[in-house]
C-alpha cells in the first residue's frame, strides 16, 4: 500500500501506534456498550452483583483512559502529517529551485499548486485510519455481542452490513474512474485561472482572446462541474443506502423478530441498543472508503510528480559562499537551442551561435519577433543550455556544476520581471543608505519610493515604468560586473527612454558594468559600442559603431 508508506517512511512506529490506538479504543467502546447494555437489561455479564453498584467508577475511569489515548494519538499524528507536509514541500521547492529554468518550463507551476493540495488531503487520513480500525473491532464485538442475544439477529445484522458494504464498494471503483478524470481537468483549469490571473492585461486589449479564454474556462469548469455533480451524487446514493438500510434492520428488530423467535423484550432492546450503536462505527468504515479513493489518486499524483522532479535537470548542490572571478570574456562557440514539440521533435532551433562578449562592453541586441533574442538572453543568462555547442567564461567552459555560480554573475532585467515582496537578497539598506539614496536620485524617483524600514525593504507599489526602475536600483546594488536587460525602456516615457540612454548607460559603463541590451530604440543605437541583430535564430550582424567584426 503506497499510501501507508508514505507514513511509514516518516516514522517506523505509525503501524505499532495506529494498530495499539485503534485495539484500546475500541475494546472501551466495546465494554461501555456492554456496561450500558448490561445497566438497563440487568445482566451482568462482565462484573458480578458485588461490583455492578461500583460500575459508574468504571465507566467514567474507561471515558478518561479513552480520552487519553486518543488524545496522545492524535497529537502525534499532528506532528506526523505536519512533518510530511514539511518534508514533501521542502523537497519539491529545494528540488525545483535549483533545477534549470527550462525544466521548470516544462514541469507547470499548476501542477507543483496541485501537489502541495494532494498532500494536504492526506493529512487527514490517520485519524481516519484508527477511526476506521476502531470501527471495526467495535462492529466485531457488537456482532459478537449480538450473536450471543440472538443468532438470528446477528445473522440478519451481518447480511445487512456485508451487502452495503459490497454495494458500496462496487459503486465506489466507478466513482474512482470520474474522479482522474475530474482531477485532470482541474489541472487544466488551474492553469486557465494562471492564464487569467496573470494575463488580464492582455486580455483586456483582445476581445478575441478574452472570449476564447474564458470559452475555455467556461467548457472546462461546465465539464468539472457534470463530473462533480455526477460522483457526488453517486457518493450520495451510496450514504443514502446506508443511512436508510439501518431503519430496515431497525424495523426487523422490532417488529419481525418478537414472531419469529422467543426473545424477550429486554434482549430485544439490548440488541436494538447494539444496532443503534453500530449505525457510526459502520458508517465511519464507509465513509473512508472514499477518502482512500482520493489518498490513492493523491499519492499516484504525487509520485508522478516526485519522479518528475527527481529527473529535473540542475545542479544537485551548490555553495552559497563561492569565490566570484571578474568577468573579462563570454564565448559562445557553435551554440545552438533546440525547442521540442511534445512529442520530442524538434520545432524551432536558434543557432548556430558564435560570438564574444568582453568586459566593459554595451552591446545592444536587436531583431525581430521570434528572431532569438530572448533565447539567446536565456542561454547567456544560464537559464537555457545550449542543446549543442559550448559557453565559455573567462575560458573556462560552463558546465552543468558551474551553471549556478555562471548565472550568479548576472544582474538581469527580464521584460516580465518579477519584484519580490521582501528583501530576499539580504540588502542592508540601512547601512547602504548613501548608495541607496544615489541610486534612487539616480533613477529619478527621490520622493516617489519609500523604504519601509521595519522590512527593510522598498515599497514597490509603483507603476509599471517606476517598477523598472526599481528593478534597476536593486541590480545596481548588486554590485554584479554584468547587466542584463530585456527590452527595459519600453515602459518608460519619451524623457526617461532619452535619459536612460543618453545618461544612464554611460554612467553604469563607468561603474565598470558589462551591459548587453536587447532593445529596439533605433533612435539610439549610436549609444551602444556593438551592435548585435538577429534573424531566423542566427546573428546577421555582428557590429562595433567604428568597424564591421562579423556578418
Amino acid at each position: 500500500m503506497k499510501i501507508f508508506k508514505i507514513f511509514q517512511s516518516r516514522s517506523k512506529w505509525f503501524f505499532l501506534f495506529l494498530g495499539l490506538m485503534a485495539v484500546v479504543n475500541s475494546l472501551i467502546t466495546s465494554i461501555l456498550l456492554i456496561i450500558i447494555n448490561s445497566t438497563l437489561s440487568g445482566d451482568y455479564l462482565l462484573f458480578g452483583p458485588a461490583l455492578q453498584q461500583h460500575v459508574w467508577l468504571i465507566f467514567f475511569g474507561l471515558l478518561v483512559t479513552s480520552f487519553v489515548v486518543r488524545y496522545s494519538f492524535q497529537a502525534y499524528t499532528i506532528r506526523l502529517t505536519n512533518g510530511i507536509l514539511y518534508d514533501f514541500e521542502m523537497m519539491v521547492v529545494g528540488k525545483v529551485r535549483k533545477t534549470l529554468y527550462q525544466s521548470f518550463e516544462q514541469l507547470g507551476k499548476e501542477r507543483i499548486y496541485t501537489a502541495f493540495g494532494d498532500v494536504r488531503a492526506l493529512s487527514e487520513l490517520p485519524e481516519f485510519l484508527v477511526n476506521s480500525i476502531s470501527a471495526c473491532i467495535i462492529c466485531i464485538c457488537c456482532i459478537g455481542y449480538i450473536f450471543w442475544v440472538s443468532p438470528l439477529g446477528g445473522s440478519i445484522v451481518t447480511g445487512v452490513m456485508f451487502a452495503l458494504l459490497i454495494i458500496y464498494i462496487a459503486r465506489n471503483k466507478k466513482i474512482e474512474d470520474q474522479l482522474n478524470v475530474l482531477r485532470d481537468k482541474r489541472n487544466k483549469y488551474q492553469a486557465q485561472i494562471i492564464d487569467f490571473l496573470y494575463g488580464f492585461k492582455e486580455l483586456k486589449t483582445s476581445i478575441l482572446r478574452n472570449e476564447n479564454l474564458f470559452q475555455q474556462v467556461s467548457e472546462n469548469r461546465s465539464e468539472m462541474k457534470c463530473l462533480g455533480v455526477d460522483t457526488s451524487i453517486k457518493y450520495l446514493n451510496n450514504e443514502l443506502t446506508v443511512s436508510y438500510s439501518w431503519y430496515i434492520v431497525i424495523g426487523v428488530i422490532i417488529f419481525l423478530l418478537p414472531y419469529v423467535s422467543t426473545m424477550d423484550p429486554g434482549h430485544i432492546s439490548a440488541m436494538l441498543i447494539s444496532v443503534l450503536y453500530l449505525m457510526g462505527p459502520v458508517a465511519t468504515i464507509i465513509m473512508t472508503i472514499p477518502l482512500y479513493t482520493r489518498s490513492k489518486i493523491a499519492v499516484e499524483r504525487i509520485e508522478g510528480l516526485m519522479a518528475e522532479v527527481e529527473h529535473l535537470e540542475g545542479a544537485d548542490q551548490y555553495q552559497l559562499d563561492y569565490e566570484k572571478e571578474p568577468l573579462s570574456s563570454i564565448e559562445f562557440n557553435n551554440v545552438e537551442f533546440a525547442y521540442k514539440t511534445q512529442e520530442g521533435k524538434s520545432a524551432f532551433t536558434v543557432g548556430p551561435i558564435n560570438i564574444t562578449l568582453r568586459q566593459g562592453e554595451v552591446v545592444f541586441i536587436s531583431g525581430g519577433n521570434g528572431s532569438g533574442k530572448s533565447t539567446f538572453l536565456n542561454i547567456l543568462s544560464g537559464l537555457y543550455v545550449p542543446s549543442t555547442g559550448e559557453v565559455r567564461y573567462n575560458g573556462k567552459k560552463v558546465t552543468p556544476e558551474f551553471i549556478p555560480y555562471y548565472s550568479d554573475q548576472f544582474s538581469t532585467i527580464f521584460t516580465d520581471n518579477y519584484l519580490f515582496s521582501d528583501n530576499y537578497d539580504g540588502f542592508d539598506l540601512q547601512a547602504a543608505r548613501n548608495d541607496l539614496e544615489e541610486y534612487i536620485d539616480l533613477m529619478k524617483l527621490s520622493g516617489i519610493i519609500s523604504l519601509e524600514e521595519s522590512k527593510n525593504w522598498l515599497d514597490i507599489r509603483l507603476s509599471k515604468g517606476q517598477q523598472k526602475r526599481l528593478a534597476m536600483i536593486l541590480a545596481m546594488m548588486e554590485k554584479k560586473d554584468v547587466l542584463l536587460l530585456d527590452e527595459w525602456a519600453a515602459e518608460q516615457d519619451p524623457f526617461f527612454r532619452a535619459y536612460f540612454y543618453e545618461s544612464l548607460l554611460p554612467a553604469l559603463k563607468k561603474m565598470g558594468k558589462t551591459i548587453i541590451a536587447v532593445t529596439h530604440d533605433d533612435a539610439y543605437y549610436h549609444v551602444a559600442d556593438r551592435m548585435v541583430k538577429f534573424d531566423y535564430g542566427t546573428i546577421v550582424l555582428d557590429e562595433y559603431q567604428t568597424k564591421e567584426v562579423a556578418i
